[in-house]
């Protein structure tokens, strides 16, 4: 693929490269038919969020998406970037990897369920010419190819891994983390019946002691519907967040200037679509808790929330809120809530189903991936004798990122 900008390969796909953020947004119609057209049409691989993400974090690394056409047809897009990222103890990379990228930044926005876009049943040819295009450096030089939060029941990933080992390259294939969620029933009661006995008695005594509290009936779920009531939840949601990481020393995600003007921008963006579901509980004239969700037209995905710490022990008002709105999605129809990546304790109390979260890397047989992996050894040894605290590597989310989504 000598020509990145005119490039046929043997499943008779085209191919363009896009290398300038400025031919974006005339992209955007396309691009949502496209993923409209696909069997895993996430809102995280919508220009809504990766164009804004790409605005945000996109100034130390370079746009590389690919388009790749049947005839006149559009039938995917790989949404990439390239950056230089440092493996311990400095050594760079150049690194080929998704928009929306960056989990281990400490402001990042945690993108999840990224992919290779493709329309239905073109999933194996789109794979295979981007995978020869990645070979043949169509996206630019690389060292190493890091495709990291795939859902990990996306057809994408078979396709992507046999496209990588038919192609010569080694990949590595590793789940990093799960993403619980519920495949909601008809009714409530459907529901409780997925649950264990202690969970199903847990969901019930939750909402018992809140009714206890405020009196059956003493509370209004309330939800963003214009820019007026928008800009009253997001107050609330801002301000209930921080509080409740600030109780335990940390700051919150949203006082960092990157992750809140991205979610700021991006929920306006969905708000005029209709995909916002910015919910917060009343009771007493007084917000007690919020929910930032966004919504497909069968789906209800939770990403961050926030909770008043100043209430007796007995209510568990993060739990009486997701309990609400997963009984109001029931009441309207959807038929999933997601709570994205982070298997974290609270979130198995109301559902035992989890999907892997997916990491594939193919990496380029140099110097620096040798070195990268003697590194690697060395730490892990000492780990293993006991020095963990001095070789810890990388960073991690920020306390309150979207994977401690509770608030």
């Amino acid at each position: 693929m000598s020509n990145p900008e005119s490039i046929n390969n043997a499943n008779v796909l085209s191919f363009r490269l896009v290398s300038n953020s400025d031919a974006l947004p005339a992209l955007a119609p396309q691009w949502r038919a496209l993923l409209d057209q696909s069997a895993f049409p996430e809102p995280m691989l919508s220009p809504d969020w990766l164009f804004t993400w790409w605005k945000y974090y996109g100034h130390n690394r370079k746009l590389a998406v690919g388009l790749f056409y049947d005839r006149e047809r559009l039938v995917g897009i790989a949404p990439m970037c390239r950056r230089i990222h440092f493996y311990r103890p400095g050594i760079p990379f150049r690194r080929l990897e998704f928009m929306g990228s960056g989990s281990s930044d400490v402001d990042g926005v945690c993108s999840e369920y990224l992919s290779v876009i493709a329309s239905r049943g073109d999933e194996r040819a789109v794979a295979i010419a981007f995978i020869q295009g990645v070979k043949e450096y169509a996206f630019g030089a690389w060292d190493e190819c890091v495709l990291e939060m795939i859902n990990g029941e996306n057809y994408m990933v078979s396709h992507l891994t046999a496209a990588f080992t038919n192609a010569g390259l080694a990949v590595e294939h590793s789940t990093g983390t799960a993403a619980p969620f519920i495949t909601l029933p008809r009714d409530l009661d459907g529901y409780l019946k997925m649950l264990t006995a202690k969970n199903r008695q847990r969901f019930r005594r939750t909402l018992r002691n809140f009714d206890a509290w405020v009196g059956k009936g003493g509370y209004e779920l309330r939800r963003a519907t214009d820019q007026t009531s928008f800009a009253t939840g997001w107050s609330i949601l801002n301000n209930l967040h921080g509080r409740r990481w600030r109780a335990d020393g940390f700051a919150g995600a949203f006082s960092a200037e990157r992750f809140g003007s991205f979610h700021y921008e991006y929920t306006q963006k969905i708000l005029q679509s209709g995909q916002l579901d910015l919910v917060w509980l009343m009771a007493s004239g007084r917000p007690l808790a919020a929910m930032y969700n966004i919504k497909t037209s069968h789906k209800i995905y939770f990403y961050q929330g926030g909770r008043d710490i100043n209430l007796p022990e007995n209510i568990s008002i993060g739990s009486v809120i997701i309990a609400l709105v997963i009984q109001d999605a029931i009441n309207s129809g959807y038929q999933e809530f997601d709570f994205m990546g982070g298997a974290i304790d609270y979130k198995k109390r109301f559902t035992s189903t989890m999907r892997p979260l997916v990491e594939l890397r193919a990496v380029r047989p140099t110097l620096r991936e040798v070195l990268r992996s003697r590194s690697k050894g060395a730490r892990n040894y000492l780990r293993a004798i006991g020095v963990s605290g001095q070789v810890n590597s990388g960073s991690t989310a920020g306390a309150g990122s979207a994977g401690s989504n509770e608030g």
